[in-house]
């Protein structure tokens, strides 16, 4: 009975520490997006840091890992799916991989990939510097899904409004698209808080083009 009652403080204890720490996960998370939409949107601070040690510091940036990769990560796991993460040998290290349907996931942030959605709000300062910045990360995703797709590798784009934010699908319901799709032979797709739907690449440049001339003609610099 005192081996039971260990047993189970100790997978207490475990549940509140794997609880503790998703919670400190997801505190900082959005700290950090609120600390760096402020510095975009009213203007930059006075950098302590000098050029280089300012570089270092954005590569440190997490690029893998995010929580929203972590959220479809965990849904796929737990309805049975298996998969590869950051294959490198696969152009653009898609977020997740499924060997078994020759599939590739990537889950792809609303602001820094250019979405047409709420979520996009092109900065005010440095707007230019943005601008390009965004406009680069889009064609190197267009580049790497043209790619996968001549290694006969199927593209799934999940944009973070669909996980997160005003609108978000739920859960079960985005597990549910997820599973449809996966055993079509549909070779690109995207989901979205609108749903999902099949599309080309054309239409994923069509639709940054129509974000940023929206934001630019709205929010000028």
């Amino acid at each position: 009975m005192l081996n039971t009652a260990k047993r189970t403080n100790k997978k207490a204890s475990e549940r509140f520490n794997f609880s503790k720490e998703r919670f400190i996960r997801s505190v900082g998370y959005w700290v950090v997006k609120a600390y760096i939409r402020t510095i975009l949107e009213w203007g930059q601070l006075a950098d302590v840091h000098n050029k280089d040690q300012r570089r270092k510091n954005m590569r440190a940036i997490k690029s893998a890992d995010t929580s929203i990769e972590v959220r479809v990560r965990k849904m796929l796991w737990h309805a049975g799916y298996r998969y590869r993460l950051n294959v490198k040998s696969l152009t653009g290290t898609p977020d997740i991989y499924l060997p078994k349907y020759r599939a590739a996931i990537q889950i792809n942030g609303c602001l820094w990939h250019g979405h047409n959605c709420p979520q996009f709000v092109l900065p005010k300062t440095r707007t230019e510097f943005w601008k390009e910045k965004i406009s680069s990360n889009v064609q190197r995703d267009l580049r790497s899904i043209s790619e996968l797709k001549k290694q006969n590798i199927r593209a799934l784009l999940i944009w973070e409004c669909a996980i997160r934010g005003n609108g978000r699908l739920e859960p079960d319901y985005l597990l549910k698209l997820i599973s449809r799709w996966l055993p079509t032979d549909d070779s690109l797709s995207v989901i979205d808080k609108q749903g999902i739907r099949s599309a080309s690449l054309e239409d994923l440049n069509a639709q940054f083009n129509e974000a940023l001339n929206f934001q630019l003609k709205t929010n000028p610099a």
